[in-house]
């Protein structure tokens, strides 16, 4: 009797053991991360790539959404990491292995190696590269080189991503900027003007008030006991700081503006980059 308890627990065990292997097998391991990925559960995904790649380390399209997993939790430096481990010749990737490196390395602000990456290359077609150089060029907010390098390359046949992206850069070239050296000047002649000139009327309004109040208060202190009134002199000093500080304010209020409307096309921009390979 113990002699038969004995061979159907090891026959249980074998089992037990196979049914194992099978489930962390390649194949299951694989449809498991692209299950937790497309779920969006990207911290477990890339634990679960990482056994993948492990158990297949020529796996280029599962290397490429374990990098992708790690730069969906804005650990795009680890991603860069993973990827100098995992992938020794970058000429001629895969185009969505490619991407995935492309993206981390801008996201890295490493722009000469994203550059030099992209000219590795020869399998992209005429319009990834087109769309890999227009994103280099927004990524380092060089509108200027991106409008210039969009007008140079016009195709007959162009893709959705790529003229969309034309469109944000040609609106955004056009669009009319605010000079931060003409908001400082009109708030040194009036008060607040260079604060109304960006926009910010409500602001513009308060300044006004409050420095021309203190400035008419100082003028009654001096009118009334001359130059040794203490209500001139703190009623001015008072008007004095917060004009200085209203120029100064109107200047960045300037250089704010122009940097929120960059901020908003470049934001429009990555949203067609990070999606067009």
């Amino acid at each position: 009797m113990i002699r038969w308890i004995k061979f159907f627990c090891l026959i249980l065990l074998l089992d037990v053991s196979g049914s194992s292997q099978g489930l962390f097998s390649y194949e299951n391991s694989l449809q498991f991360a692209d299950y937790l990925f497309e779920s969006g559960q990207f911290s477990l995904a890339s634990e679960e790539y990482e056994r993948v790649v492990f158990l297949n380390p020529h796996d280029s399209a599962s290397i490429g959404r374990l990098l992708e997993s790690y730069r969906m939790q804005n650990r795009s430096e680890l991603g860069l990491k993973r990827a100098g481990q995992l992938i020794g010749d970058r000429d001629d990737l895969p185009v969505k292995l490619f991407s995935q490196i492309y993206y981390l390395e801008m996201e890295n602000k490493r722009f000469e190696e994203a550059e030099q990456l992209v000219k590795l290359q020869s399998n992209l077609d005429d319009t990834q590269k087109n769309l890999a150089h227009l994103g280099l060029a927004i990524s380092q907010n060089k509108w200027n080189d991106a409008r210039s390098y969009y007008l140079n390359h016009q195709m007959a046949e162009e893709s959705p991503y790529y003229t969309s992206l034309g469109n944000i850069i040609q609106e955004y070239s056009s669009k009319r900027k605010k000079s931060p050296l003409l908001a400082a000047t009109l708030s040194t002649i009036i008060p607040g003007a260079g604060k109304a000139y960006t926009g910010r009327w409500a602001d513009g309004a308060i300044a006004l008030v409050f420095i021309g109040s203190n400035a008419w208060q100082s003028y009654r202190g001096f009118e009334k006991d001359g130059i040794k009134s203490v209500r001139g002199w703190v009623f001015g000093a008072i008007g004095f700081g917060f004009w200085v500080g209203n120029i100064y304010g109107s200047y960045q209020t300037a250089r704010q503006h122009n940097q929120s409307v960059m901020q908003k096309y470049h934001d429009k921009a990555s949203d067609i980059i990070y999606y067009a390979f």
